[in-house]
């Protein structure tokens, strides 16, 4: 799998072979979403307001993250939100709560990693309509859904859809799969509430820029508004942006002009980022209408073993450090620790991987440093070397206003 990912971020022979398969994949994904547009196909309507919280490429890209802060933000306005997943890498079909104590094996890592927080309540189940159905029922309070991954989920009906892009890696080459990232093409970014950059990594590959298309919520946008996000690399060698237009979508690599579906040349705004290179900024600061940003911050390192002792990361400063990643997106872990000075030896794993300790027995080692979603299935064979950095996604207010919005008339209606 890792040396088809490779490709994704890339244009090589390979691509005159899984072209084809790529254009009968996006036929099926067409035809499937005109099938529930059109009513063909029957969505299922909650008796509250459910927002999804999801993306258009494979890999991680921050949604897990972003849905707790989404849901902190919603308790602080005085709503009462639950989370449902699927729970990848977790067998569990029919609908069940995960709690702090609950097996990954059964509820997968993300939502027990979710369930830990003790934010809300969390719900897995194959079928997220009816695990939102049971969860509402065990939790007659909670006014709103927030569905943890599901933007291809078209059976369950929704009130605002959210699409997270990796700032670092954009959509890759810009094909569906299998010849590029893309589940659903750059152009289903147009007819999503919000599109929200984590911009907190860098690229894992410095000299092949990413193609990043550049939405606006239709909703919010009207006439030929353009937008800008671009980012320049910390030797101002290459240049990485977007722009976008109502009427034509675009995308630009890094040495090439941007063109729309006419042959329509955009303007490009170069912004520099700052020098830390821990966030991108927007054209003049702020965000466009329905496009926004959010960062992932974390400094204290948590003891597996004994969660009641942390430290901060000058403590490894002069110990031998392995740090592991078993997530969509590892060198965006990576790439963290660095920001913190952290010197180490880096063991990128296949994202949900199941430990065990002989996949951590490193030799000399002082530090195991981890990320939570690896956390918690290390837990029950983790001792005093294993250390844990929490990060939680840091957004603008504005995403939480513009989400109410759109919510708030809707409210709690009857089954």
């Amino acid at each position: 799998m890792r040396w088809l990912q490779h490709h994704w971020y890339r244009i090589t022979p390979l691509h005159l072979i899984l072209f084809p398969i790529s254009l009968l994949f996006g036929a099926l994904v067409a035809l499937r979403r005109a099938l529930y547009r059109s009513r063909i196909l029957r969505g299922e309507k909650l008796p509250v307001p459910v927002v999804v919280v999801g993306n258009i490429s494979v890999g991680g890209t921050g949604k897990t993250p972003l849905t707790l802060a989404l849901a902190q933000q919603l308790i602080n306005r005085g709503w009462h939100p639950l989370i449902i997943s699927r729970g990848y890498g977790g067998a569990a079909q029919q609908p069940q709560r995960a709690n702090a104590g609950s097996d990954t094996r059964q509820v997968g890592d993300e939502p027990l990693l979710m369930a830990q927080r003790n934010i809300c309540p969390v719900w897995v189940g194959r079928d997220r309509a009816a695990t939102a159905r049971a969860a509402l029922q065990t939790h007659p309070q909670c006014d709103v859904v927030l569905c943890d991954d599901g933007l291809q989920h078209y059976r369950l009906r929704r009130d605002v859809e959210i699409a997270v892009i990796d700032g670092a890696r954009g959509l890759g080459n810009g094909w569906l799969l299998p010849a590029g990232p893309l589940r659903e093409p750059a152009s289903r970014l147009q007819a999503v509430d919000a599109v929200v950059v984590n911009m907190q990594a860098r690229s894992p590959h410095p000299n092949l820029p990413p193609v990043m298309p550049s939405p606006q919520s239709s909703s919010e946008t009207t006439g030929e508004t353009t937008s800008h996000l671009t980012r320049l690399s910390k030797n101002d060698s290459q240049v990485i942006g977007y722009s976008h237009s109502t009427k034509h979508a675009s995308v630009q690599v890094a040495g090439y002009p941007a063109s729309g579906r006419g042959g329509k040349r955009e303007e490009q705004s170069l912004i520099p980022a700052n020098e830390s290179l821990r966030e991108f900024q927007f054209d003049g600061g702020n965000a466009p209408a329905g496009q926004y940003s959010m960062r992932l911050a974390g400094e204290i390192f948590h003891n597996l073993r004994d969660p009641e002792k942390t430290v901060s990361a000058a403590y490894f400063s002069a110990l031998n450090n392995h740090a592991v990643a078993g997530i969509g997106h590892p060198q965006r872990y990576f790439q963290h620790l660095k920001t913190l000075g952290i010197p180490f030896t880096p063991h990128a794993f296949p994202d949900h991987h199941p430990y065990s300790a002989a996949d951590l027995g490193f030799t000399g080692c002082d530090a195991i440093l981890m990320t939570e979603k690896d956390a918690v299935k290390c837990a029950a064979f983790a001792d005093e070397k294993y250390w844990v950095l929490r990060v939680d996604a840091r957004i603008d207010s504005a995403l939480t206003d513009h989400i109410l919005r759109k919510i708030a008339p809707h409210g709690r209606q009857t089954a």
